[in-house]
C-alpha cells in the first residue's frame, strides 16, 4: 500500500504536483486523514493547512448546529401553537367539523405563510430592503400578471409595498355579489372560482390571475359575482 506523501514517483512536472497537492487536500476535507509529509517543506504546508482545515470544518459544523436548533425551535413553537388552539377548541365545545376546518387552515400557515416569521424578517428593514424583498416574494406574480408585466421601477415599488397577504380556505368567500367593493385581488397560490347567483361557475382564477378590479375603476358599482376559493389560497390584497 502506498503513501500518501506529496512526492510521489507516478507523479511527474509541475501539473502533476498540483494536481496531487488538491488530491490531498480533498483528503484532509473529507476527514480521511492527513497526507505524510517527507521534507521540511511539506511539514511546514501541512502544519499551516491542517488548522485552517479544522476551523473550517468546526465552523461548517457550528453553522449546522446553530440551523438544526432554529428548526427545533420553530417546529416546538408550531407545536406549541397547535395545541393551544386545539384547547381552545376544545374549551368552546366547537364542533368537529368545524374544528377540522380551524386546524387546516392554520396547518397551511404554518406550511405556506408563517405570520410570525414574516413579521420577524420585515421588523426594522429600510423601505428599500423592504422594497426588494417583497419585489422577490411577489417577483412571480408580476411576471405572471398580464396586468403588472409592463409596470416601471416606481409604481413597481408603489404596488408591492401596497400589497396586503392574506390566506383563504376552501369555501372561504372572498367576494360576495351585490356588495360594494374596495379592494381587488391577485392570486399567488391555489385557485378561486367566480360564481353566479345560481351557483354556476363562470371561471376559475390560478396564480398570476387577479380579480375584483371593477370596484377600483368603479367605485359605486355593486359587485357583479361571487369569488369563493377552490383550495387554500394565498392573495395579493390591493386597496384603493
Amino acid at each position: 500500500k502506498h503513501g500518501m506523501g506529496l512526492h510521489d514517483e507516478g507523479f511527474r512536472g509541475e501539473d502533476s504536483n498540483y494536481a496531487m497537492t488538491l488530491n490531498q487536500i480533498a483528503y484532509i476535507f473529507a476527514g480521511q486523514g492527513a497526507p505524510v509529509a517527507q521534507n521540511d517543506m511539506e511539514r511546514y504546508f501541512l502544519s499551516s493547512l491542517t488548522p485552517l482545515v479544522q476551523m473550517s470544518m468546526a465552523y461548517v459544523f457550528a453553522e449546522l448546529v446553530l440551523l438544526a436548533n432554529r428548526m427545533s425551535i420553530m417546529s416546538n413553537r408550531r407545536l406549541e401553537a397547535m395545541a393551544f388552539i386545539q384547547a381552545a377548541m376544545e374549551a368552546l365545545g366547537l364542533p368537529r367539523e368545524i374544528q377540522g376546518r380551524i386546524l387546516r387552515y392554520h396547518g397551511y400557515i404554518q406550511r405556506h405563510h408563517n405570520p410570525d416569521m414574516y413579521e420577524a424578517l420585515l421588523n426594522g428593514l429600510s423601505r428599500d430592503l423592504v422594497v426588494e424583498m417583497k419585489r422577490f416574494i411577489f417577483g412571480k406574480l408580476l411576471s405572471d400578471s398580464p396586468m403588472l408585466q409592463d409596470l416601471d421601477e416606481q409604481h413597481t415599488a408603489e404596488l408591492v409595498q401596497a400589497f396586503q397577504e392574506i390566506v383563504v380556505s376552501p369555501g372561504d368567500c372572498v367576494i360576495a355579489s351585490g356588495e360594494k367593493g374596495d379592494s381587488m385581488y391577485f392570486v399567488i397560490k391555489g385557485q378561486v372560482e367566480v360564481v353566479g347567483d345560481q351557483g354556476q361557475i363562470f371561471t376559475t382564477k390560478r396564480p398570476g390571475d387577479y380579480f375584483g378590479e371593477i370596484a377600483l375603476l368603479f367605485p359605486q358599482k355593486p359587485r357583479q359575482a361571487w369569488v369563493v376559493a377552490k383550495t387554500f389560497c394565498v392573495l395579493a390584497q390591493l386597496d384603493k
